[in-house]
Order: structure tokens, then C-alpha cells, then sequence
């Protein structure tokens, strides 16, 4: 989904759970892709996390799409449920430009949900690191940049009840 943002006329993109690649994304015993709610968000289809033990969540997005010279925050917009579990351990974001330089956070998710309560729905979004897009020819296929959302070192279970 791409919108023009009237305020400083530059152009901003967000990504559909349905756009991500996600691992075991697949299977139904680990995720669900469920409905989404026209209040609660902006997609038709969310991503509904049942259990895993190793989280990874992947995306791309095409700088052409995007206005250069312009900086640019991938978010991931999370929602956690009732009884979340495992989120004690950090969560690793990364986001590599075309020009491959990798910017990597780390954060602990269990800390902030606390914030999202009564806030936007109970959504929060998790800043997974930030970039600037530079201008790229209408032919150049390699000009994209890489982000993703991983636990992979742990392997707690980590879902909801």
C-alpha cells in the first residue's frame, strides 16, 4: 500500500502480512492468516502468530518506489494477544540497503507491551531500523532494500494462548 503524504509531498509504502515471507508461514499450527478488522487495520488479512520456536519474518520493498533522498523507517506493526508467552528473550530487526550496509537492532518485546494497552487498538510498532533512499534508475532491478524480524538463537516457544 503506497500513499503520498500531503505534508512533505513524499511518498510512503507498508507492506501486507501477505508480502512478508514468513517462516513456517505456511503451516497452521504456527500461523494463521485471519481476517483483518476495518478498525482495528489498515489489511484485509493478518498475520496471527500461534507458536514457534524460531521466529524469522522477512520483506523486501523496491526503492523506486519510494522518494530519494528522503529517510525512511521500516516499522513492524505487532499486536500481541491475551496471554503472550516466550517474549522475554530480544528480538533481532535488521535492515540492509542496496548498497548492503546493514543497520541491526535488538529489543526486547515482553518490556514494551505494555505500552500498546489501550493505545491504537493495543497495536504497537517496533521501529526496525531506519534508511535513506537514494535515487535509482527506472531499469536498475537491484535497487531494493532487505528487512527483517528474527529469534532464532534461543528457541523458547513464543505465541499465544
Amino acid at each position: 500500500m503506497a500513499w503520498l503524504e500531503r505534508s512533505t509531498a513524499k511518498m510512503g509504502y507498508m507492506l501486507s502480512a501477505r508480502d512478508l515471507n514468513i517462516i513456517w508461514g505456511g503451516d497452521e499450527r504456527f500461523w494463521r492468516f485471519v481476517p483483518g478488522d476495518g478498525h482495528d487495520s489498515r489489511f484485509q488479512v493478518l498475520a496471527e502468530l500461534s507458536k514457534v520456536w524460531w521466529l524469522e519474518v522477512q520483506g523486501q520493498i523496491d526503492c523506486r518506489l519510494l522518494s530519494p533522498n528522503t529517510n525512511y523507517r521500516v516499522v513492524f506493526a505487532l499486536k500481541f494477544g491475551e496471554r503472550p508467552y516466550g517474549w522475554e528473550v530480544p528480538i533481532k530487526f535488521s535492515v540492509t540497503t542496496p548498497d548492503g550496509e546493514p543497520v541491526e537492532l535488538e529489543e526486547c518485546l515482553n518490556e514494551r507491551r505494555g505500552e500498546s494497552q489501550g493505545t491504537n487498538g493495543g497495536w504497537m510498532g517496533v521501529v526496525g531500523g531506519e534508511f535513506t533512499a537514494r535515487p535509482t534508475a527506472d531499469d536498475d532491478d537491484d535497487s531494493h532494500i532487505e528487512f527483517d524480524m528474527k529469534e532464532v538463537a534461543v528457541l523458547f516457544s513464543k505465541g499465544c494462548n
